[in-house]
């Protein structure tokens, strides 16, 4: 349904048609008595069976546009048999007599933003307007420049066919794509149509691109760009960032009702009448860190729930990247149960776990009566090795766990003082011991550091080493600990998969090692 200009519709005459949309079509028309009105046409056949209900929500928008100067106002409603239609204030025209053209804030801002001096009034005179709206339990759902027209010089909000209350029937429509929330613009079914608060947080949500739109005279589809070389003064800095809160991409991080978007406007009004102290910068940089932060975990916390099973192997795979990279507790001996190692022959006395068993003399004599002959080769080499040390009186054998033949070990042996041991270099130590393991295991050994350094008191040389006994991986590590009339050895080997967790066991008993 359109009409002509120069054609009647009831009593008023159509002067120019000023567009339409998907509900209805606006004229700017005179009444009998030659005031301009500007009339919306709805044909009934576009609301379907919900024409009635959108009349009963139009006449109770219009008790409400006589209470507050930033509505615009209608002066009658009505319908017929094929449609319904309602008049209103008519926005200015900044055309001429032979054209009508609507002052809108659009058209203001075709020529870049709005004078510093007009922001601030605009801008208030806006929101009073979509507060009154929201008081009276509705939301406007297509607040953008397009819509806000001037009556008088005053702004007003325009474009009531979205206008919804409790009981909206057009509202599925939601409004112009570059000012709904990025999370609404994903709706497509009437299932998906958001409640009355959300609604109304959306027209928070596009009131900030329009306050956009006015500081940076930039359509809101640029949003959140800043113009090259824009420098605000001090009241439109404000503003805007009260925009980009109106808008904040995350929905934690808005102005979440009226109330909290009137509080940051009184707030602006002080800081551009008296400053802004080091309380409101510290305060804006913390909340700006503070929505960031909500922001994310909100954003991790959404692709969490989306993609649980992603996020599960995720976290199992972080947690067990984290445990491998944590440094492993020390090992404290005063945290097991210990036994005391005391041997008068050799002179020392150390406390050791107690899970590592010292072999007595009952055990010695089990192990001389052993037939090599029914193990490997260089199980055999190992056994005899055993074997001596086991007939020293100057020595003795803790073992501290076992693998088919090989048992891991700490020997502690009294030796003869051998002064050349201290005398030797790193070179000349390195070929003495690769020289006495080859001809008494048959292992080629590979030294991984000398050093020298005191022990309980005693100078000292530790020697870290590797072999392979037959197939299994053995790592050594000798301390000679030079007695003045003796040259007392510890030693600790242990298959290498067993030396991670008997290193610090091994250097926990050293600790406690006394001379007697």
């Amino acid at each position: 349904m359109s009409f002509k200009p120069g054609t009647s519709f009831h009593t008023w005459k159509i002067i120019h048609h000023c567009g339409g949309g998907a509900f209805g079509e606006v004229y700017y028309c005179s009444d009998i008595s030659g005031q301009h009105v500007a009339v919306k046409v709805i044909p009934k056949n576009r609301l379907g069976n919900y024409w009635e209900r959108e009349l009963t929500g139009v006449s109770s928008y219009r008790e409400i546009t006589g209470k507050t100067d930033g509505l615009l106002r209608i002066f009658h409603v009505s319908e017929d048999s094929e449609s319904l239609f309602y008049s209103m204030e008519a926005a200015d025209n900044c055309g001429d007599d032979n054209e009508y053209r609507p002052d809108t804030l659009s058209r203001r801002l075709e020529h870049g933003s709005l004078p510093v001096d007009e922001q601030g009034r605009v801008i208030n005179d806006i929101f009073a307007a979509v507060k009154k709206l929201h008081e009276f339990g509705f939301a406007h759902c297509d607040i953008k420049p397009e819509n806000i027209l001037f009556v008088k010089g005053k702004p007003k909000l325009g474009d009531i066919g979205l206008v919804s209350s409790f009981t909206a029937t057009m509202s599925h429509l939601m409004g112009t794509l570059e000012f709904l929330p990025p999370e609404l613009r994903l709706r497509e079914t009437v299932e998906d149509i958001p409640d009355k608060s959300s609604r109304q947080k959306s027209d928070l949500y596009a009131l900030g691109k329009v306050i956009y739109c006015i500081v940076t005279g930039m359509s809101a589809e640029h949003f959140p760009s800043i113009p090259q070389g824009f420098k605000p003064a001090l009241h439109s800095k404000f503003l805007l960032r009260f925009a980009f809160r109106l808008c904040d991409r995350q929905i934690k991080g808005r102005i979440a009702d009226i109330g909290a978007a009137e509080r940051e406007l009184s707030e602006i009004e002080r800081k551009t009448l008296y400053g802004e102290t080091i309380v409101d910068k510290v305060k804006y940089c913390c909340g700006c860190f503070s929505r960031y932060v909500r922001g994310w975990f909100s954003w991790l916390w959404r692709g969490v729930l989306r993609y649980w099973p992603i996020s599960i192997l995720i976290i199992f795979l972080t947690a067990a990247g984290i445990w491998r990279i944590l440094p492993e507790s020390e090992f404290d001996i005063a945290d097991v149960k210990t036994q005391e190692f005391v041997n008068n022959n050799i002179g020392v006395a150390m406390t050791m776990p107690a899970q590592w068993n010292i072999i007595d003399d009952a055990f010695k004599e089990e192990l001389f009566n052993v037939n090599s002959d029914d193990v490997p080769q260089e199980v055999q080499k190992f056994i005899e090795v055993a074997k001596e040390v086991a007939s020293d009186t100057q020595a003795a054998i803790i073992y501290c766990g076992y693998h088919n033949y090989f048992a891991d070990n700490v020997i502690i042996q009294a030796m003869p003082p051998g002064a050349e041991l201290w005398d030797y270099s790193d070179s000349g130590l390195r070929f003495y011991w690769s020289s006495i393991l080859e001809a008494e295991l048959g292992v080629k050994p590979e030294i991984y550091e000398i050093k020298r350094m005191e022990k309980a008191g005693s100078r000292c040389i530790y020697i870290d080493m590797g072999y392979y006994f037959g197939e299994i991986p053995v790592r050594v590590n000798n301390y000679y600990i030079d007695r003045g009339d003796k040259t007392l050895l510890i030693s600790l080997t242990a298959r290498k998969d067993a030396f991670k967790d008997l290193k610090p066991q091994f250097e926990a008993v050293l600790a406690t090692l006394k001379f007697i």
